[in-house]
């Protein structure tokens, strides 16, 4: 057991490594945003990503609803950071 426990926090922690880059590509994104004058939201790119996602879900026996709530807390993170820069600039 301490060997899948050893595991299960590497895999944890690379789940918080990815979500850094994760919200350093929504840092670059709020720059072409800002440059380009478009909005944070993008209702069209999230209704794709949720579906992929979903997809995701189904392929590898993860319940919709935890999928779900997980890309809405990364959407979140994501819509907070670009305030944060947007706001910056003004």
């Amino acid at each position: 057991m301490p060997d899948l426990r050893r595991e299960i926090t590497k895999v944890t922690l690379d789940i918080f490594h990815l979500a850094g880059k994760r919200l350093d590509l929504a840092r670059r994104i709020a720059g072409t945003k800002a440059r380009e004058n478009l909005p944070i939201e993008n209702l069209k790119i999230e209704e794709e990503l949720k579906s992929n996602v979903l997809e995701v879900c189904r392929t590898q026996g993860i319940s919709e609803e935890f999928g779900t709530e997980v890309l809405s807390l990364l959407l979140k993170e994501s819509k907070r950071v670009q305030r944060e820069i947007l706001e910056s600039r003004l």
